[in-house]
């Protein structure tokens, strides 16, 4: 089987499931209609390991968003450790393979990687991979990152999936995604509405978020700090090989910008009668991505010890701030050209009386919901109800489980939850003032 490259891994996997069945849609349209492209920051303070910073270029809903859009509707299981192959080797002999989420601190097993990820102790961030195979010994997988299938020993794969002695972010918990070929019905034909419809959310969500970590958020939000982290000694090698890890290694040369100018580019070709405001979006990607790389390199090169310390500051704030106002002015010209294109019925509101007394009977009926409702969202799968999902006073929690198929504030313990983290974008009117076209796009 040829399976998927994508430098996201959560396409990649996407990708490979759905090869199985309809090899037609592209990586390079995944990505983009999959709406998880963007900017997010963090600094954190891990218990272990201090304070880490990450600058990652996509979200990780991307499977969600996919799976809806494209009516796949796609079945999650949380296997106790104890009967985690049964259960896994049963789903791959009813349907051939399965998206499994790993530690990336137990996973990785490169140097390279080994190395980076020896200064984080715990692992915060999770790796997808695809599953077709498991042995007596070992359980055979497609990983983006090799052009062969993998295999790890039983017991090592166990260790990636339940990470003992660390305090993961979002632990996996056993979570197996997967496609129930018995449910499937058509596949929604990609339409260039639908395109059109995506890479305006994609818009929004970075316009309009209103989460400090992601999208302009997020850009202003590291530009404000980012000196302070790498003044920080103790944790600055660290966080400089973290950076250069997400940017430039992950990233595929620039926070996954080279991979959108594939998708815009795809669209282009698609749609020839859009290849001139396409050229000129496409062509604000390539500087980003270039700014991306140099704002790398100048934070690679830090020596805490220079006497020119201030003066490498001063050029890394003032890179951050070009790439900055470009990839604002990207993606405001991508919001304004598809603004005439797109469905105006949504609601700008959050309707929570509405929303709690709704019934669903999937889980892509509620992400489609949500996405109508101008809602951002995270969704975490979990059993339990200890999961630190870093709730603001903003936020409003929402939980649906198969049984009760309503949204409610109620977690209802013992069974599988899919538990909503939401709060709504900003209103529209923000991106239609003055002050905004001046600030945001130049």
């Amino acid at each position: 089987m040829k399976h998927s490259m994508h430098s996201s891994c959560y396409i990649a996997s996407f990708s490979n499931l759905l090869a199985q069945n309809n090899p037609s849609i592209t990586d390079e349209l995944l990505f983009g209609i999959s709406q998880s492209f963007s900017f997010m920051y963090n600094y954190t303070n891990l218990p272990q390991s201090g304070w880490t910073f990450s600058a990652l270029g996509s979200t990780h809903q991307g499977i969600f968003t996919l799976s809806t859009l494209l009516n796949r509707e796609i079945s999650i299981i949380l296997a106790e450790e104890e009967n985690y192959l049964a259960t896994l080797s049963t789903i791959l002999n009813d349907h051939s393979s399965a998206i499994i989420e790993i530690s990336v601190r137990e996973y990785m097993k490169d140097p390279q990687s080994k190395e980076l990820f020896s200064y984080v102790k715990e692992s915060n961030v999770n790796h997808y991979v695809t599953v077709h195979k498991i042995d007596s010994e070992f359980v055979y997988f497609y990983d983006n990152f090799s052009f062969k299938m993998r295999k790890l020993s039983i017991s090592d794969f166990l260790c990636a999936v339940y990470p003992k002695d660390t305090n993961v972010f979002y632990p996996s918990e056993g979570r197996i995604f997967y496609y129930n070929m018995t449910k499937q019905s058509n596949m929604a034909p990609l339409s260039k509405q639908m395109i059109l419809e995506a890479i305006h959310h994609t818009a929004e969500l970075f316009l309009l978020s209103n989460w400090e970590s992601k999208g302009v958020n997020g850009l202003d939000h590291m530009s404000q700090e980012l000196k302070h982290i790498l003044s920080e000694k103790e944790h600055l090698e660290k966080n400089k090989k973290l950076f250069y890890y997400f940017c430039i290694l992950a990233g595929n040369g620039g926070l996954y910008r080279r991979d959108y100018i594939k998708f815009l580019k795809k669209v282009a070709s698609l749609y020839p009668e859009e290849a001139i405001i396409l050229k000129k979006i496409i062509g604000l990607y390539k500087i980003a991505q270039k700014k991306w790389k140099n704002v790398s390199k100048e934070i690679a090169s830090i020596d805490i010890h220079s006497a020119s310390l201030k003066q490498a500051f001063s050029e890394i704030e003032n890179l951050l701030n070009e790439v900055a106002l470009i990839e604002k002015k990207a993606m405001y010209t991508l919001w304004s050209w598809t603004e005439n294109h797109v469905n105006k019925s949504v609601t700008s509101s959050f309707p929570i009386q509405k929303i709690e007394t709704n019934s669903f009977n999937t889980l892509e009926e509620i992400i489609r919901y949500f996405m109508n409702s101008r809602i951002e969202f995270d969704l975490i799968v979990t059993k339990k109800n200890t999961i630190d999902l870093n709730i603001a006073p903003d936020d409003q929690m929402f939980y649906w489980t198969p049984s009760n198929k309503k949204l409610s504030t109620e977690f209802w313990d013992g069974t599988i939850n899919y538990g909503f983290k939401t709060r709504p974008l900003k209103e529209l009117t923000t991106l239609k003032s003055e002050s905004f076209k001046d600030q945001i796009a130049g």
